[in-house]
Formats: C-alpha cells, structure tokens, sequence
C-alpha cells in the first residue's frame, strides 16, 4: 500500500488501547470523584469540626475559616459529582487537581511548623497528642495519597474522554443528530 497511509494508520491508537483508556479515566474519575465527594459529605454534615479543623491549619485567619470551612465541602461534592458522572471532565478533573495540590500544601504546611494535627481530609480533624515520629508517618501517608489522587485528576484533563460518562453520551448525541441533520434524516 501507500505508505503515507501506512504511516497515518501506525499513528493511529487501536480501538483496544482507547478503549483500555477510557476504562482508565473511568477507574480515575470514581477514584478521585468518590473520594472527594465522601470526604465533602463528611465534613459538610459535622461543620463545626470542619471549622475548627480549618482553624487548626493556622494558615488561614481566624475569622475567613468559616467561609473556608463551608466552601470547602460544597466545592468537594460538586466537583466529585461531575467526576463520577463525567460531566466537564477535564475542567473537573483539573479541579480535583487543585483541590489536592492545596490539600498537599496545608498537610506540609503543619508538617514543617510541628504541629500535630488529624488532617481532617474526611472530617473529625484537629490537634492531636502523639508521637511526632508517627505525627510524621501520617503526614507522608496523607500526601501520598493525595498525590495519588492528584495523578488522577492529570490523567483526566490530560485524557478525559472515558467510558460512562455524560461528556460522552452528550458528545454521541450531538454528533448523532448532527449526522442525522446532514442526511435529512430527521
């Protein structure tokens, strides 16, 4: 055959790696968006641990932790619905980024000044009377696992069509009927 066709058709993924994909970014968008929409739900029904929790931070001043405190969880549980229904996945997944980048600077944050604290990631956070070795172990767990999340959310704005997800089912019906237009069928 041709071979500048050859070559188009080899820069080409197979159907089997997009599909593999977008099996990814579902597994990436229930991942990051369950975790951030249970940690938003958590935190919104116990607000004045969530308040005290910001407080705790010392990062911001006292009197914007409440807006903090409320608007925190509100923004966690819309930005985990639109990522497990895929809805704006890339922005949404950007978001989810966002969220855990600021999360990983706040867990430093208290890590580098000593302080001793619950992260208050699902709520119920706070100062707490441990070892610091442990104190340590828990803050290197606890970015971890926001970096593992954070992966998550670049993988979806850097790949975000998926499978099930509303960005796809609005993207084949519009397509649909535009096809549908073009050809007079409707």
């Amino acid at each position: 055959g041709d071979p500048s066709r050859m070559a188009v058709m080899e820069s080409q993924p197979s159907s089997r790696s997009s599909t593999s994909r977008e099996w990814v970014g579902l597994a990436a968008r229930i991942i990051l968006g369950g975790t951030l929409l249970v940690a938003g739900i958590r935190k919104a029904t116990d607000i004045d641990s969530t308040l005290w929790s910001v407080r705790t931070y010392q990062i911001v001043p006292w009197d914007l932790a409440p807006i903090v405190g409320w608007t925190m969880p509100v923004l966690e549980i819309v930005v985990g619905l639109m990522l497990i229904l895929g809805i704006a996945t890339r922005w949404s997944g950007l978001l989810g980024t966002l969220a855990m980048v600021v999360f990983i600077i706040g867990i430093s944050s208290v890590w580098g000044r000593h302080i001793s604290l619950d992260c208050g990631c699902f709520g119920n956070g706070g100062p707490v009377d441990r070892n610091w070795r442990l104190t340590q172990r828990t803050y290197a767990l606890d970015i971890l696992r926001d970096l593992g999340l954070a992966l998550c959310g670049i993988w979806l704005a850097i790949r975000p069509r998926s499978t099930l997800s509303m960005d796809h089912w609005i993207t084949t019906v519009s397509y649909t009927h535009v096809r549908a237009h073009e050809t007079g069928a409707d």
